[in-house]
């Protein structure tokens, strides 16, 4: 639910944005967007992961407030640091520091109370929190669209104000609970101390989700470089409602399925915990084949309706759709093939297999894009995700075979 909710509300943006902003002013927002959550994971992943992992054994230790704290602390003066110097060479793209930061943080903020709320066992926190922050980042930039302007930094500022309202709502929340674990201290050297292990920990996954939103950000700095804006902001509508797709269709596969695959292998019933692995492949797979299905007998009917939605798209953008469905398929059935590294805890690996398939997009756009155009980053897409789930099994086999066993 927590899933489906921003999935079902991010595909509703996407439309109603493309038709107010245009293609152009859409690619450029999705651009900064992508950027933004870059930084995001880049500085705030590391410690988001480790208290999903942690925090079992940080709830028993007296300093776990000042701990928290001093992670939050670090976090922001790091993504003001990183944001900082890249503004200074306007580097990888032209943009404004302050709106940047701003939502940064506050997306940081938003994070930080879901994952206290996950690792509390609350649920329906969870759920109202996502619903409050999906309604709000649809509601502040649609009003600021029609009474400021058409234009992509309304969406930043409306998303500063809905991700800000978010976090002060859902953190007021925490602070008012008996005993909280979140309070606002001074925080100390020994608390910085104690932040070292988490860090060594979260760091790889911190990597690893900043290099795999560079993947889509790549594709659409490379469209923009070489074919413009325009259909950049082409390319970026129909990816993102197809990513919204699978989103609310096959990502709830593996957020439900994941604690109860890990209790399993931390109770060492790995056959078990494999069997399940493989009913969610399987499942995932069977459904992807219903949308690819589904887009093959109707695709004459489905390309007129999505013209439609969005009139500014060029009726050749019909020939990505294809590749976009299949590797929207594989970077989500990656998340499945993955899991062995996951529970066996090399974070490294997977980053290293993630930063060899950003060097394959890389390549394939720079190689491809001035001779076929936009289809290639299309299918450089799915080239990577394969690279990537092909990779991830070459290192699992053995280990999968070895354990199955057991």
């Amino acid at each position: 639910m927590t899933k489906i909710i921003p999935g079902l509300f991010g595909f509703i943006s996407v439309i109603i944005f493309i038709r107010l902003l245009g293609v152009e002013e859409f690619g450029l927002f999705s651009l900064k967007f992508l950027f933004i959550q870059i930084s995001s994971f880049f500085c705030f992943g590391w410690l988001k992961q480790a208290l999903l992992r942690y925090y079992g054994r940080l709830i028993q230790t007296p300093d776990i407030s000042g701990i928290i704290f001093s992670g939050v602390v670090i976090t922001i003066i790091a993504n003001v640091f990183v944001v900082f110097l890249l503004y200074l060479c306007q580097f990888p793209l032209k943009f404004s520091f302050i709106p940047v930061i701003l939502l940064t943080i506050a997306i940081n903020l938003v994070s930080l109370a879901d994952v206290l709320f996950m690792t509390q066992e609350n649920p329906v926190k969870v759920a109202q929190l996502s619903l409050v922050q999906s309604i709000l980042s649809i509601l502040f930039p649609l009003l600021l669209i029609i009474l400021v302007s058409p234009s992509h930094t309304s969406v930043i500022n409306g998303l500063i104000i809905a991700y800000s309202i978010t976090a002060f709502i859902f953190l007021l929340l925490q602070l008012k609970q008996y005993n909280p674990v979140l309070k606002i201290l001074l925080p100390t050297k020994n608390q910085f101390e104690k932040l070292r292990p988490l860090f060594r920990f979260g760091w790889p996954l911190s990597f690893w989700f900043a290099t795999s939103a560079s993947l889509r950000f790549l594709d659409r700095y490379f469209i923009e470089y070489y074919l413009g804006s325009a259909t950049m902001g082409s390319y970026a509508g129909i990816a993102e409602i197809i990513n919204k797709l699978f989103t609310v269709l096959l990502f709830p596969i593996v957020i439900a399925l994941h604690p109860r695959i890990m209790n399993l292998w931390n109770r060492q019933k790995f056959r078990h915990a494999l069997t399940l692995l493989r009913i969610a492949m399987i499942v995932q797979f069977l459904l992807f084949l219903g949308i690819l299905l589904f887009y093959i007998v109707f695709k004459a009917d489905i390309v007129p309706i999505l013209i439609k939605l969005i009139p500014e798209l060029p009726p050749e953008i019909s020939n990505i759709i294809f590749p976009i469905i299949i590797g929207g398929f594989l970077w989500q059935f990656a998340l499945l093939v993955q899991k062995p590294l996951e529970i066996t805890e090399r974070p490294r690996i997977m980053l290293l297999f993630m930063v060899i398939a950003l060097i394959f997009n890389i390549a394939g756009n720079i190689l491809f894009i001035p001779k076929i155009g936009i289809l290639a980053t299309a299918w450089t897409f799915v080239a990577t995700g394969s690279i990537y789930i092909i990779l991830n099994i070459i290192v699992s086999f053995k280990f999968l075979i070895n354990r199955q066993s057991l």
